[in-house]
C-alpha cells in the first residue's frame, strides 16, 4: 500500500464519522484535486526551498480557498508537518478512488486510436460493470492514434490492451524471444 494510499483511508474514515459533512468532504476534495492540476501550485508543492511554517500556510491557504471541511484541512496540515504536501495530489487521487469504490463505482479510462461509438461505450461499460460488480461504470475516454486501432482500457487495477500497437508488441516479444 502506497503512503498516498495510508494517508487516503485514514482521512477517509475519519470524515465518514461525520455523516453530515461527508458529501462537502467530498465536493472539497473534488475542487482541491482540480485546483491542484495547476503548475503554480503544484510547483509551490514541490517547493524544497518552503519552510515547515510556509508549508503549513501553503496547506491552510488551499484548504480555505476550497472551503474544506475540517476533516480535509486536518490532512492536508498532517502532511505539511510531515514533510509530505507534495503528495497531495497522489492522495486526493487515491482518496477519491476510494470513495468511488465504497460508493460502487468503477472509473474506466479508456484509449482508443479513434472516438468510440455509442454503442461501444455502452458494451464497454456492460463488460466492466459486469466484470466487476460495479454499480455504476464512469467512462473517461482519450484519443491516441499511436494505437493505430482496437483500445486500452484500464480500470480496478487491471488494463485490457486489445490495441493493434499492443499486439504488435506482443507479436515481436514472442518473435525475440523465439529467436533467442
Amino acid at each position: 500500500m502506497t503512503v498516498a494510499r495510508r494517508y487516503a483511508l485514514a482521512a477517509l474514515a475519519v470524515a465518514r464519522q461525520d455523516a453530515a459533512s461527508f458529501p462537502k468532504f467530498a465536493e472539497a476534495v473534488a475542487v482541491l484535486a482540480q485546483a491542484l492540476k495547476s503548475e503554480t501550485v503544484l510547483g509551490a508543492l514541490r517547493n524544497p526551498g518552503l519552510s515547515q511554517a510556509q508549508r503549513r500556510q501553503l496547506a491552510s491557504t488551499l484548504t480555505k480557498a476550497v472551503q474544506a471541511p475540517k476533516a480535509l484541512g486536518n490532512l492536508t496540515l498532517l502532511l505539511a508537518q510531515n514533510g509530505r504536501l507534495a503528495e497531495l495530489p497522489a492522495v486526493l487521487d487515491a482518496l477519491q478512488a476510494a470513495m468511488a469504490k465504497q460508493a460502487g463505482l468503477t472509473t474506466l479510462v479508456v484509449q482508443t486510436a479513434k472516438p468510440l461509438t455509442d454503442a461501444q461505450k455502452i458494451s464497454l461499460k456492460v463488460q466492466v460493470k459486469a466484470y466487476t460488480k460495479a454499480k455504476d461504470v464512469q467512462l473517461q475516454e482519450s484519443v491516441k492514434p499511436e494505437l493505430i486501432g482496437g483500445f486500452r482500457a484500464f480500470f480496478a487495477g487491471l488494463v485490457w490492451d486489445a490495441s493493434v500497437q499492443g499486439g504488435l508488441a506482443r507479436l515481436k516479444a514472442s518473435l525475440q524471444q523465439a529467436i533467442q
